[in-house]
């Protein structure tokens, strides 16, 4: 159902939706410079880029607070090549993305 919000949007409600729009944009840019070298991302129609770019897609419809950074989808890449299944890679990159964020507010705290 949250790969369905961002799926089921219309242009229209897209264009009006300006903070989604650019994190689009970012996720798109991103994983289009995916390491091609690597079998699992080779080629241009691979599905794994596709899959890859929806998880990251979906992550931005869960946590919209946090949003979407330049790398995200470096720190996905491996999760998804060693899960190899897109709801399985969604949650370990939900947990990691949480713990990341645990570790940085805490570092923040202190300092």
């Amino acid at each position: 159902s949250m790969k369905n919000q961002w799926k089921s949007m219309s242009p229209l409600q897209e264009s009006r939706f300006t903070d989604f729009h650019e994190r689009k944009s970012l996720i798109r840019k991103d994983v289009d410079r995916t390491d091609r070298t690597y079998e699992f991302y080779a080629g241009n129609d691979n599905p794994n880029i596709s899959t890859l770019h929806d998880i990251l897609m979906t992550f931005v419809m869960y946590n919209f607070d946090l949003g979407y950074v330049q790398g995200m989808s470096d720190l996905l890449s491996p999760i998804l090549y060693v899960l190899r299944d897109e709801v399985d890679a969604f949650w370990c990159f939900v947990g990691f993305m949480d713990r990341v964020v645990s570790i940085l507010f805490f570092a923040n705290i202190i300092h």
